[in-house]
């Protein structure tokens, strides 16, 4: 089972020690894909898609056409390191996220949310000035 590694601040940014690292380690790799990441938001939003579904949705939300191959060899990815589930319906595959594809896109989320919040915080007290 992928756990989410709350660990020391990243050594690239050691000013932000409320950092959370989450490129750390194998377990942690998936998410330096934006292909991954964002097929696996949508995937949370929707719950289960057939496959050629969630390619349609990512092209919408990318407003680019990708390359099937290529979009398969992601679902592939995400199958083998745990993160969603394949089943057969009929003739087509349909995909979910795991426990494990949950739980990362959340950690994202609030990593994410953690900082817009806090780039909102650093605009409002600068009353308008520049923060370089």
């Amino acid at each position: 089972m992928y756990r989410f590694y709350r660990g020391p601040p990243c050594e690239s940014d050691p000013e932000n020690e409320s950092d959370v690292s989450l490129l750390r380690g194998p377990e942690g790799m998936w998410f330096q894909s934006g292909r991954r990441r964002d097929l696996c938001a949508i995937l949370y939003d929707a719950g289960e898609l057939r496959g050629q579904k969630a390619k349609t949705r990512l092209e919408r939300y990318y407003d680019v056409r990708i390359d099937p191959q290529s979009f398969y060899a992601t679902l592939d990815a995400l199958v083998e390191s745990g993160h969603l589930e394949r089943r057969t319906e009929g003739i087509h595959d349909v995909y979910g996220l795991t426990e494990a594809g949950a739980s990362r896109v959340e950690s994202y989320f609030a990593w994410l949310t953690e900082r817009v919040e806090n780039s909102e915080r650093q605009v409002s007290d600068a009353g308008g000035r520049s923060l370089d």
